[in-house]
Formats: structure tokens, C-alpha cells, sequence
């Protein structure tokens, strides 16, 4: 439902932009002429000057589409081609383990100044941190199960307190693979919440509360960069709830990821 609803929105802002485009530079070239006499030509223009009030109306509604295109993503076959790009990426990775494959999720998250999730500003307040400081927003994960992602992670500017696997990959742009993390529960010790945050760069308070919601962590983490112009534009994060990844070249491992990484970005960029 959301999709089709997505691809609306997208191919609405399409025609809409269009129109207001051509029709703005057929009223801005009327009134950069002048016309004397009569006939039918005359009278087009004279009817198209008349309009002069709405040129900038226009320009107006043209840059809000672009700016709201912009925001929406990519096309909507370039999307299905990045989702199917995610879930063959899963199934490389994890075709064959236990457990459900959404036990193995891939999710990208894109760069954006703001943090437009109103439900969690509270949160962020009171953390003493900024809703425009600069966050890292889930964009796309695979599975139908498993499409609600909550978190969203702080990389601001200064390069202090940044947040999660997500933001040490944007923030460094180079490939990072966490292994042989401990399985957590509500009933684990602080000692091991606090060892497990550490080395996810997150604090115990948060892994406690999610927990207490009932939510579940990985064992094992892959960060990869993703760049478009060569610049940082997010991050692909590979969460699995086995200890070990199938990294048994480790090189190897991280030179597939890093083209994994390149070839999103070819896809959201449009190449």
C-alpha cells in the first residue's frame, strides 16, 4: 500500500513540475515580447500577458516539486531495483543459516540534516542533543516482516557522541565488521549491556530500554559506506543474529562490501 501510494506521489510531482515549468517559460517569454497590430498572434500574446502575475507563482510551485522529489528518492523502478538489490545481497549472505531470514537484515540509512521523526525529539532533547545536528535516517530494509525501523542515529558536525555501527561507518567511510557479540536479554547484567554498547558505540540506557520493549540485537554487525559524487551520503547495515558473518576471506569480505556499497550508490544516484 505504501509503495503504490509512493509511486503516486512520485509521478504527481512529475507532471506537476513539468507543467508548471513549461507553462512559467511560455508566460516569461510572452512578456519578454512586444507585439504591434493586430491578428491572431497579437492577440495570444496580449492573453498570455496577461498572466505576467502568475510567473512567479509557477516558478514557485516548480521548485517546491523538485525540492519534494528530491526528498522522495529515486524513481519508483529504481527503488524496486535497490530493494531487490538488498534482498539478493541477504540471501548471498544468509541463504542456508537458522532461523527466519529476517533474522538477517539489511537496511540503509541516508544522511539528512534533520531528524523529521517529531516522536523522538523529547528523547533527543533530554539527551542534550540537536534535531538539526545532523542524523542518519532509515531509507529501505528488506523483509515484509521487518520493514519498521525505529532508529535513527546522531553524526554531528563536531564528530563528538556519534551514534550506533551506522554513524561510525558515515562518520570514517570505510567498511567496519563487528563479530562474536553477546546475546542480550532482559535479563542480562550491566557489565554485559555496558560491553555490548561499547562496541556498537551506544549507551547501556538505550540497549536497557529497547530491551524492555522487547526489541532483540544482532551478533554480529557489517557496516558499509555508501557515496554519491564521492560524497558521504549514508551507510548499509548488515545486522545478524548469528555470532559470526560469512567472512571466511576477510579481505575479500570487505572488497565485496565496499563494491556492494558502489553499486547502491550507482542506483540511488541514477547511474
Amino acid at each position: 500500500m505504501m509503495s503504490s501510494v509512493r509511486a503516486f506521489t512520485y509521478w504527481a510531482l512529475i507532471w506537476v513540475y513539468w507543467i508548471a515549468l513549461i507553462i512559467s517559460a511560455i508566460l516569461a517569454a510572452a512578456n519578454g515580447v512586444t507585439v504591434k497590430g493586430t491578428g491572431v498572434v497579437f492577440e495570444i500574446i496580449t492573453w498570455l500577458q496577461g498572466f505576467k502575475p502568475w510567473i512567479a507563482l509557477l516558478i514557485l510551485i516548480t521548485l517546491l516539486s523538485k525540492g519534494a522529489l528530491s526528498l522522495l528518492g529515486p524513481s519508483p523502478a529504481r527503488r524496486e531495483s535497490l530493494q531487490r538489490t538488498l534482498e539478493n545481497l541477504q540471501q548471498y549472505l544468509f541463504k542456508g543459516k537458522d532461523g527466519p531470514l529476517h533474522d538477517y537484515r539489511v537496511t540503509i540509512f541516508r544522511y539528512s540534516r534533520w531528524n523529521w521523526k517529531v516522536l523522538t525529539w523529547l528523547a533527543i532533547w533530554r539527551d542534550g542533543r540537536s534535531v538539526h545536528s545532523g542524523w542518519l535516517m532509515p531509507y529501505m530494509r528488506t523483509g515484509h516482516l521487518t520493514l519498521n525501523c525505529r532508529s535513527c542515529w546522531n553524526v554531528p558536525f563536531d564528530g563528538k557522541r556519534i551514534q550506533g555501527v551506522a554513524g561510525q561507518v558515515f562518520s570514517c567511510n570505510q567498511v567496519i565488521t563487528i563479530k562474536d557479540l553477546r546475546l542480550l536479554s532482559p535479563s542480562s547484567t550491566n557489565k554485559q549491556l555496558a560491553d555490548y554498547a561499547k562496541q556498537v558505540w551506544v549507551t547501556s540506557e538505550w540497549l536497557k530500554s529497547r530491551l524492555e520493549d522487547g526489541s532483540s540485537f544482532a551478533r554480529s554487525y557489517c557496516g558499509i559506506p555508501i557515496e554519491i559524487n564521492r560524497k558521504p551520503w549514508g551507510a548499509i547495515i548488515i545486522d545478524s543474529k548469528d555470532y559470526q558473518l560469512p567472512d571466511d576471506d576477510p579481505v575479500r569480505f570487505q572488497k565485496t562490501m565496499g563494491l556492494i556499497g558502489q553499486i547502491v550508490g550507482n542506483i540511488l544516484k541514477g547511474g
